[in-house]
């Protein structure tokens, strides 16, 4: 039997091959997160792909898509930043569905903090609706002249 050599590799890894290989591995995750609707594995996997995301626009600095003359390292990071944004709209219709579902079982959470005390009766005077509402005789124009 002969001994198994180790493979050297023939190119060297550069700082940012290797930093892009780190973030597409915790997109990875948050992909397999999301899929398996897993949200503390999602958190974990968020926090690490921010710090990797970081990381390499650190390392990287401010880069223009054409600027990047490595086509193979110019298309991962096009497929990196396409991928993010899947996720992105992924998570923001999971979050509406939730938000809608939520609604439906728990009517008073339906209305944002925002508009709710402005809108509500307890916050008007008198618990009159503000904005055309049945209007409420004051009795200060109770004689009609012709």
């Amino acid at each position: 039997m002969s001994p198994v050599l180790p493979i050297k590799p023939t190119t060297p890894v550069s700082p940012i091959a290797s930093l892009l290989l780190q973030v597409e591995s915790h997109l990875g995750l948050v992909s397999r997160a999301i899929a398996d609707n897993q949200p503390d594995r999602l958190l974990a996997a968020a926090d690490a792909l921010q710090l990797a995301a970081v990381g390499l626009s650190k390392a990287v600095g401010p880069i223009r898509a054409g600027s990047v003359d490595n086509p193979v390292l110019k298309a991962r990071i096009q497929k990196i930043v396409s991928t993010m944004a899947s996720r992105r709209e992924i998570l923001i219709r999971q979050g509406v569905i939730t938000g809608r579902a939520l609604a439906a079982l728990v009517p008073s959470s339906a209305q944002s903090p925002t508009y709710s005390s402005s809108y509500s009766p307890a916050a008007t005077a008198r618990g009159r609706n503000p904005y055309g509402g049945v209007a409420r005789q004051s009795g200060e124009f109770k004689s009609l002249s012709a």
